[in-house]
């Protein structure tokens, strides 16, 4: 028993000293240079090269009743001693998501209304990773909700959930989807992802190792939703062409209780994909990639 003890010890301080030391260090305002308002729903990226070049994206509400929002962008090239603010011009703004990029460069997309423009959702680029933007976003459309970034190298997607119009009377929910290969210049033009006549909420992008573009959606189940599910579903769809073609709906998990939330999807290095809901009393569901592809989402 003891031999087993003393091997068990140097098992976990080989696994130790595999690990980099983390360090913490104080606690940064980084709101100090714009208004003393509300905010909410930060995102935080960082530069893949550079772990002090980063990037923060966050609703500020400028009306008491929460109606007039702004979209701001706080960049630091230290680690967060000093943040550089922007403020973006989109109307009625929520649902900023921001990617720095190997090259310096980043990019947030957010939702709103700008003047001269028929979309609601806006990709605003800065080729200096957040000293300056463009005042010419690209328009990504009309319908969006919750529009994500995932960059990896020079390839960018834009994923949101977009309503298709497919008739007088019928609109249907996708997944939308629109790639970069050069930083975010240039994009194609957008996949829309339709697998089923279900409404749902895409979520949680990400890619995998072989370059495989994973997109999760959502059933909806927000409080007050009519004919919601008792439980919702959360599924994937797989797309190994970068973005043109998707899989069919592939199961990650059924075990949450109708609460609202947002599930959200991260890849483990060493193995596969993870998904985790963000709603109440829900499992966390872990897909391994050497698994058989029959019956295993991300392999």
């Amino acid at each position: 028993m003891r031999r087993i003890a003393m091997v068990g010890v140097f098992l976990l301080l080989a696994q130790a000293q595999r690990h980099p030391t983390i360090e913490v260090g104080e606690n940064r305002l980084l709101s100090t240079s714009g208004p003393a308002r509300p905010l909410a729903e930060s995102q935080l990226s960082t530069e893949p090269n550079n772990p002090k070049h980063l990037l923060v994206g966050v609703i500020q509400f400028d009306s008491p009743d929460g109606n007039d929002k702004t979209c701001v962008a706080w960049s630091s090239f230290d680690g967060g001693s000093e943040w550089t603010r922007h403020a973006f011009p989109a109307r009625g703004c929520a649902d900023p998501w921001g990617a720095v990029l190997p090259d310096g460069s980043a990019v947030i997309v957010l939702l709103g209304y700008m003047a001269g423009h028929d979309d609601n959702a806006f990709l605003f680029r800065s080729p200096d990773g957040g000293r300056t933007w463009s005042d010419a976003p690209l328009g990504l459309g009309d319908h969006h909700d919750h529009p994500m970034v995932v960059a990896r190298g020079n390839e960018i997607y834009v994923v949101s959930s977009q309503g298709i119009q497919m008739s007088a009377t019928q609109r249907r929910s996708s997944a939308f989807v629109i790639h970069s290969h050069d930083d975010g210049k240039t994009f194609g033009q957008p996949t829309h992802a339709i697998p089923g006549i279900l409404g749902f909420a895409a979520v949680g992008p990400i890619l995998l190792s072989d370059g495989t573009l994973v997109v999760g959606i959502h059933d909806p189940s927000r409080q007050g939703a009519v004919n919601r599910p008792p439980r919702p579903h959360s599924w994937l769809l797989r797309s190994p062409d970068q973005g043109k073609t998707f899989s069919e709906p592939l199961l990650v998990s059924e075990s949450c209780e109708s609460r609202g939330g947002w599930p959200s999807m991260a890849r483990i290095a060493f193995s596969g994909c993870a998904s985790a809901t963000g709603s109440t009393a829900c499992s966390f569901n872990v897909r391994m990639t050497g698994a058989s592809r029959g019956r295993n989402p991300c392999a």
